[in-house]
């Protein structure tokens, strides 16, 4: 075993593990550290990262590349640089007949169901069974309107897939611009699940250049929504999506890639987000913060890494693991054409109170 990865918790005839308590060296950090460029933990065009770890293999899912609608890399090592592109797999090759199945899909997201219900117990609340599949969540173009990306669902026994989609997606507010970038979140107080996600707002913008620029009415909105879902298949809706947060002044067109995790320690919640657009330098990785999950966030005064900090070049799209500790996020190392090229980096966070920062690029 690994000296970064120890056994924590054997529970429904499932091993799970965790990263160890014990620190890689630290190599930045946004207080006190150095501007010295880092490595990729995978040197490939690995747009958007998830990270999921099932029997002490750590997983990361990423947008459309290589000629795959999702692509895959796995490590037994998250923290020293040992990620592997899984090239010949493509775990969604059909996206679902709302969709256009064009290697045009993005931000991909996973949960594995058994793994986040036997974890309600450790949280002391009643069991249920489950058949130990996976839920898919990711964004793709919308066949009445290519322009638009809407979020679909598909299921999988495997997480390495194939994984069936489901004939409806799961949110696609065309009107409003769309949807992106899902994410599962399981709320360790209560044991409800959610997917949070962004309204693709910004896809409304004509202004022109990177992201649409504002029009004559300015940009539109680009609410990050979070919405219940049944624990049982982590697709059907409970209720209505809750609004929990928008751009501001300082986010430029857009807030996107959302990622929450709750500390137990503090009592509180926490979301990274990117803001800024995706193609530009501006691109960064902010933070919010709430005492509730089903309300609005408070968005930090500072942000959690910028290209201005020196390691990486337009940071984004960050997924954070269930602890919050650590996250894969991309950094943009050149163009194609007029498409950023972003490869793979991870990052060890520490909070402090309502505080944020990142503590370690691994």
């Amino acid at each position: 075993m690994h000296p970064w990865i120890s056994l924590t918790v054997l529970i429904c005839g499932i091993v799970h593990t965790e990263l160890s308590t014990a620190h890689p060296v630290i190599t930045y950090s946004n207080v006190t550290g150095s501007r010295t460029r880092v490595k990729a933990v995978l040197s490939e065009n690995f747009p958007d990262p998830s990270v999921i770890q099932v029997d002490g293999v750590w997983f990361a899912f990423a947008t459309s590349g290589n000629g795959r609608n999702i692509q895959i890399a796995a490590s037994s090592d998250f923290v020293n640089h040992k990620w592997k592109l899984l090239k010949d797999l493509d775990v969604l090759p059909d996206p679902g007949p709302w969709a256009v199945n064009d290697g045009n899909i993005w931000a991909p997201d996973l949960v594995e169901l058994v793994s986040l219900l036997c974890r309600r117990s450790i949280f002391k609340t009643h069991r249920h069974q489950d058949d130990g599949s996976f839920v898919m969540y990711y964004a793709g173009p919308h066949v009445n309107n290519t322009s638009r990306h809407c979020i679909g669902t598909a299921s999988s026994k495997s997480i390495l897939g194939p994984f069936a989609a489901s004939r409806e997606p799961f949110a696609c507010p065309l009107y409003e611009g769309g949807a992106i970038d899902p994410a599962g979140f399981i709320d360790p107080r209560t044991g409800n699940m959610y997917v949070v996600y962004k309204v693709d707002g910004n896809s409304l913008n004509t202004g022109g250049g990177p992201c649409n620029g504002p029009g004559l009415d300015g940009y539109y909105p680009t609410p990050i929504r979070l919405q219940q879902v049944s624990k049982h298949d982590g697709i059907t809706h409970i209720g209505e999506a809750i609004q929990l947060l928008d751009r501001g002044p300082n986010d430029g067109p857009l807030v996107e890639a959302p990622s929450i995790f709750y500390s137990e320690k503090y009592g509180l919640y926490f979301m990274t987000f990117s803001s800024n657009c995706y193609s530009t330098d501006l691109y960064d990785i902010g933070f919010a913060w709430s005492t509730e999950l089903e309300t609005e966030f408070n968005k930090s005064t500072h942000p959690l890494m910028t290209t201005s900090m020196g390691m990486v070049t337009g940071p984004g799209g960050a997924d954070m693991t269930l602890d919050g500790r650590f996250a894969l996020f991309h950094g943009t190392v050149g163009h194609d054409g007029s498409q950023p090229i972003r490869y793979m980096y991870a990052a060890e966070a520490d909070v402090t109170g309502f505080d944020m920062v990142v503590a370690a690029i691994l």
